[in-house]
């Protein structure tokens, strides 16, 4: 503002010299004179800038923007450990042994529970006991013997919605087989899904059928 209003007193002052050169009259030039004094006296009364004023309230928010894209997908995390209730267990079940020509010895258990999911991704596992009054069992395959001499030995295959159990031919020659030896033996299977080959699950050894049966909360 100040340099402004110096700009026009010089200007002002151009024009007064002019009027005198002029030969202007006194009254005119009184009159000229006295608003350059007015103006004069606003230039020199002019004070310093005063301090910033208190900075103002916030304004309102403004609209929020358009969102932007989605992240991309992270990893899977590692998956947890399978359930005691997700286990099943079968009963104890009697076999139906049926030889083969070939001297093979073969019983078919159907087993529902045993899924094509089950045979990609879960476990199979096969108990044997001599007879219904045995109080221990063991995890296939299991090797019989007769008079302190190894027989044969049954195994077993899962197979979708079936357990297969077999034994080959006796290695002592002759008809000694499960129907002649163990006609009252029995099979107890358990399945159990979603296990992690890599990072097998936290039960018990599995070949001590005590243990699992009490890990589990089954009747042996």
């Amino acid at each position: 503002m100040a340099s402004i209003l110096k700009s026009i007193v010089q200007k002002l002052i151009y024009n007064y010299l002019d009027m005198r050169y002029l030969n202007i009259p006194k009254t005119t030039l009184k009159i000229f004179l006295g608003g350059l004094a007015i103006i004069s006296l606003s230039i020199a009364c002019e004070g310093p800038e005063g301090p910033a004023g208190a900075i103002g309230p916030a304004g309102p928010q403004g609209v929020a923007g358009a969102q932007g894209p989605a992240g991309t997908k992270g990893p899977n995390g590692i998956q947890g450990e399978t359930g005691t209730e997700n286990v099943f267990f079968s009963n104890w079940i009697t076999n139906t042994w049926t030889r083969m020509p070939d001297n093979y010895v073969w019983d078919t258990i159907p087993a529902p529970q045993i899924t094509e999911e089950i045979l990609n991704r879960g476990v199979v596992v096969a108990y044997y006991r001599d007879n219904s009054t045995i109080p221990w069992a063991k995890i296939y395959p299991v090797q019989i013997y007769q008079n302190g001499n190894w027989i044969f030995t049954l195994e077993s295959k899962s197979i979708k919605e079936n357990l297969i159990l077999f034994h080959g031919p006796s290695r002592n020659g002759g008809i000694v087989d499960a129907i002649t030896t163990i006609p009252f033996s029995q099979v107890r299977y358990m399945v159990i899904p979603g296990v992690n080959p890599a990072g097998r699950m936290n039960f018990p050894d599995l070949n001590d059928y005590k243990a699992v049966c009490s890990y589990f909360g089954i009747n042996p």
